[in-house]
């Protein structure tokens, strides 16, 4: 299975829009992850245990998660430091 496999099914329902893999001199690797997802409070509150499980099972480095939300009809780039509202 690859990284990318790997990732998309421990992340489910969201849905994997981008993976990047960042090689660093020394050899290691990080990982930066963009994604869209129907609950983004769901996930958000999930993205600790994720990293986690991806370090210990397959050593993947997961530095960075970048959430796309439609809010509104306009779709918006979140970090998860905060959360913004659903539309009414």
């Amino acid at each position: 299975m690859t990284d990318r496999r790997f990732i998309e099914n421990i992340i489910f329902p969201a849905k994997l829009l981008a993976f990047l893999t960042i090689w660093l001199p020394d050899g290691s690797k990080l990982t930066k992850v963009t994604l869209t997802a129907p609950n983004m409070l769901e996930v958000q509150s999930k993205i600790e245990r994720i990293k986690r499980i991806a370090k210990q099972i397959k050593n993947i480095g997961l530095v960075e998660f970048v959430t796309l939300t439609n809010f509104c009809g306009f779709f918006v780039v979140n970090s998860f430091t905060k959360c913004r509202p659903a539309c009414d």
